[in-house]
């Protein structure tokens, strides 16, 4: 009887535990839509890093349930930064496609600018109405004039 109550105890702890922590996991493309493989991926709120597989392809396992920032950086000044909500069980993806952007403007609260300021709400409204422009734009032929001779 003795020996049941502490595996009864570790089974109950195994379960509880077990559910309080998700999995994050995705891929990273480059702009072309291509993967690629050896890119840093991080969770910085919980100090993890990991590099991405040849197929684009990275995973967390055991990550705690709530909001968390994912990191990707192609080099160490390009960093892009995305939001992931972490499911109790289960997994939760986030696929990042790696492009160049550039915001001018600052992000500000009460007056005063907030540094590292995520403004992602913002980012992926312009970035889906860009690609539905795209998506919906007639094809076209292009020309171009080498003004260099």
């Amino acid at each position: 009887m003795k020996l049941l109550a502490p595996a009864a105890l570790l089974a109950s702890m195994s379960v509880a535990g077990a559910a309080q922590a998700g999995d994050v996991a995705g891929k990273v493309y480059g702009a072309d839509a291509l993967p690629r493989g050896g890119v840093a991926v991080s969770l910085p709120d919980l100090d993890r890093t990991t590099r991405t597989a040849t197929d684009g392809s990275y995973r967390f396992d055991g990550v705690p349930a709530g909001s968390l920032v994912v990191a990707v950086a192609a080099s160490a000044d390009a960093v892009q930064r995305a939001r992931v909500d972490v499911p109790e069980t289960g997994e939760a993806r986030r696929d990042v496609f790696l492009y160049s952007a550039r915001v001018i403007g600052s992000v500000r609260d009460g007056g005063d600018p907030l540094v590292n300021a995520l403004a992602e709400r913002s980012m992926a409204s312009a970035w889906d109405a860009a690609s539905a422009m795209v998506a919906d734009a007639a094809p076209t032929a292009w020309r171009w004039r080498d003004s260099d001779g």
